[in-house]
């Protein structure tokens, strides 16, 4: 599984933004092969590796950061990138649209972030959302709790309130899930 540039890019601001002092703790603790896309000029719309690019450099923020709490780091990442993303990117996006299409076209954005997964919208109401990923592996499921804190704070910027965002992990064969990204408000 791959994974677009610009969610990589996220990682290295979080890191440089909230924990700026040990961004050099950081980049040295990741694996050699990690280091180097960090290390490196991050092209927003190049695929690289999901467990180098990404995997592994949240586990790391999770050591040092979270007290080795991967769900937390993962949570806090997914807020990170939809703060910056939607004040950038997807500002008009989020300031226009109608719910039904903000939700349709997030399903659609995260689509083009994994190389090989694919989302979509599996159930709708006026008070809950349920997101559904297919096409990623058991070792994989862990990046969903990047996806629920991006929806979380989507919601939020929407005037949603997000009362709960939880990710739900159903086990298929081959080693594949489906991964439920589920939220509520009022």
């Amino acid at each position: 599984m791959k994974i677009k540039g610009i969610a990589v890019k996220s990682i290295q601001r979080f890191v440089e933004t909230k924990y700026s002092e040990r961004y050099e703790e950081w980049l040295n603790l990741l694996p050699e092969p990690s280091k180097k896309i960090f290390e490196g000029f991050i092209i927003y719309t190049k695929w690289y590796d999901l467990k180098l690019a990404q995997l592994d450099p949240i586990k790391t923020i999770a050591t040092l950061f979270y007290d080795g709490n991967e769900q937390q780091a993962f949570y806090e990442l997914g807020i990170f990138g939809a703060k910056f993303s939607l004040n950038s990117f997807y500002k008009a996006f989020v300031k226009i649209a109608s719910p039904e299409f903000v939700m349709k076209r997030t399903a659609d954005i995260f689509s083009a972030f994994f190389s090989e997964g694919k989302f979509k919208i599996t159930q709708k109401s006026k008070q809950k959302v349920v997101f559904t990923a297919t096409g990623f592996k058991n070792n994989e499921v862990i990046v969903f709790y990047r996806v629920a804190g991006w929806i979380f704070e989507l919601f939020e910027q929407i005037d949603y309130q997000a009362k709960n965002v939880e990710v739900v992990v159903r086990d298929k064969e081959d080693d594949f899930v489906e991964i439920d990204v589920v939220a509520y408000w009022d």
